[in-house]
């Protein structure tokens, strides 16, 4: 179950019961909207928006804003993909597009992570596989400062070695960090901390 509102002043909780996705608002009713559904993922922009991503039996991704008591379909395509086998479903919004994030299981040793991108403005798709990801250790993904970072473990290397990479919001790909990105983007993120 999730809560959509942390001042709590007219709360929403979503919650997924047998395969069914439901909504619960703040005077305790519910209400069934969509059926048939493998699992989900909630994000609130910087805006206050909910964005709900769902993935059905079927294998069909559905995009929904909840804005005025009312859920939007903004978008939905099928996936190449099982949707039992996916794994780990998040989201995260960059200020131009919403970015959706699972991972598959290949073998007992190795995943891959799917990234798709969906940018707000011109409804263009794009779709990104992060190949040989170990799945004997965690990935991570970080939003920060509108960029995108992914750390993950190698299956192919033999070492402990972590790799990160970041998402090029330019040209819609994953691209190596070197060591004067890792600079940039520390420094991004570091100037956009609070002080008190």
């Amino acid at each position: 179950m999730i809560d959509s509102n942390t001042n709590y002043t007219h709360s929403l909780n979503f919650f997924l019961k047998n395969k069914c996705f439901y909504v619960k608002d703040s005077f305790n009713n519910i209400r069934k909207l969509i059926e048939d559904i493998h699992t989900y993922a909630f994000y609130i922009d910087k805006y206050h928006i909910p964005h709900i991503c769902l993935v059905d039996l079927s294998g069909v991704l559905h995009y929904f804003i909840y804005k005025d008591s009312t859920l939007s379909s903004i978008n939905k395509f099928k996936l190449n993909i099982l949707s039992k086998k996916i794994k780990n479903f998040s989201l995260y919004t960059l200020d131009d597009s919403l970015n959706i994030f699972f991972h598959i299981n290949l073998n007992n040793k190795s995943s891959n992570i799917y990234h798709i991108n969906f940018n707000f403005y011109n409804d263009k798709v794009s779709h990104n596989i992060v190949k040989n990801v170990s799945r004997y250790s965690k990935y991570k993904i970080k939003s920060s400062n509108n960029h995108l970072i992914c750390c993950y473990n190698d299956s192919s290397i033999n070492s402990n070695s972590l790799i990160s990479i970041y998402f090029n919001d330019l040209n819609k790909s994953w691209e190596k960090l070197n060591k004067l990105d890792t600079i940039y983007l520390l420094f991004k993120f570091c100037s956009s901390l609070k002080y008190e």
